[in-house]
């Protein structure tokens, strides 16, 4: 009987080690997925054009997984951030963006972004601080200042909104928000040419609600005089989202921007980026040699390889 324990003991090792192997195999590709490639794969989703994600509820799929993997990825819960708030739940937004300061309490983007999600349920005291704390971490945010006006011009503090809204041009020369922006701001105070000017410089850059508005309401165009009436300040265009470049303009930085997940396609995109441009207004030129979750690196055109932090140092790619 022992010949027949030993030789039945060895088949059920082996069937044991098969069995492994198989498991082995088919489990490996997922064990080897990190928690940057779900990431990635979430904002090969972002759509430029659209200023949001193609297919949000995925994105939000992908990002679970990423924070699965790694709990403390802060630029994960940003993005996951971003993409409820594509799908209008702010409030589960907010609670993204407050987890991403709390392990990162100087990520300034996701300050601007839960500064937005407050915009959006008409919280605009809460915008104004959000959008003063980035301004804080980040004193020469472009998008920061263009924000906080928006939401100081919702709380009618018009003169401060306006201070905002310049600081803003004078950081970003040609910043369609801003000009977007404190086209409303002029033109709620009654300050039609003013107002008709940087609507009629928004539309060019792009961003034409409010000059579409303000034509519907006789205010550019057919002169009104006086400060608007309760009912002209009904149903007032959208402004610009925040972080959000409108369409036909240059892609973003962390909400979002990364190259697709396919090697060949990463390949074709890294060559129609022509440098980046820094929130200090910096022009870097060169060759994008690298992407992760947060850094970028790039070979400039003397040779040298330059490394750049997304929450901190880069507002935009250039192609």
């Amino acid at each position: 009987m022992k010949p027949l324990q030993n030789k039945s003991a060895a088949l059920i090792r082996e069937a044991i080690i098969s069995v492994f192997l198989v498991l082995t195999l088919f489990c490996l590709p997922a064990m080897s997925i990190t928690a940057a490639d779900w990431f990635n794969q979430a904002q090969a989703l972002w759509s430029d054009d659209r200023g949001k994600f193609a297919d949000s509820k995925k994105a939000i799929e992908y990002l679970n997984s990423a924070i699965q993997l790694q709990p403390d990825y802060a630029a994960a819960y940003n993005s996951r951030g971003n993409a409820y708030a594509d799908l209008g739940r702010f409030k589960r937004a907010i609670e993204d963006y407050d987890q991403a300061i709390r392990i990162k309490p100087d990520y300034a983007f996701a300050f601007i972004n839960r500064g937005d999600a407050h915009y959006s349920l008409g919280q605009y005291q809460r915008a104004v601080d959000d959008c003063t704390a980035a301004i804080r971490l980040q004193p020469k945010m472009a998008l920061a200042y263009s924000n906080r006006g928006k939401a100081y011009a919702q709380l009618k503090n018009f003169t401060i909104a306006t201070k905002d809204f310049n600081e803003a041009l004078r950081l970003k020369p040609g910043y369609v928000n801003a000009y977007n922006n404190r086209a409303l701001a002029y033109l709620l105070q009654g300050n039609n040419p003013s107002g008709c000017l940087d609507a009629q410089k928004a539309c060019e850059l792009g961003l034409c609600k409010v000059l579409e508005w303000a034509k519907s309401k006789g205010k550019c165009g057919q002169e009104k005089s006086g400060q608007p009436s309760k009912n002209e300040t009904k149903n007032l265009p959208d402004t610009a989202p925040v972080s959000v470049t409108p369409a036909k303009k240059t892609p973003l930085p962390m909400k979002n921007f990364t190259f697709p997940s396919t090697e060949d396609q990463s390949v074709r995109e890294m060559k129609k980026i022509k440098g980046i441009e820094l929130f200090n207004g910096k022009i870097i030129e060169g060759q994008i040699v690298s992407l992760s979750a947060d850094t970028v690196k790039i070979k400039t055109q003397d040779g040298k390889i330059l490394s750049f932090s997304f929450s901190r140092d880069v507002y935009r790619f250039i192609k």
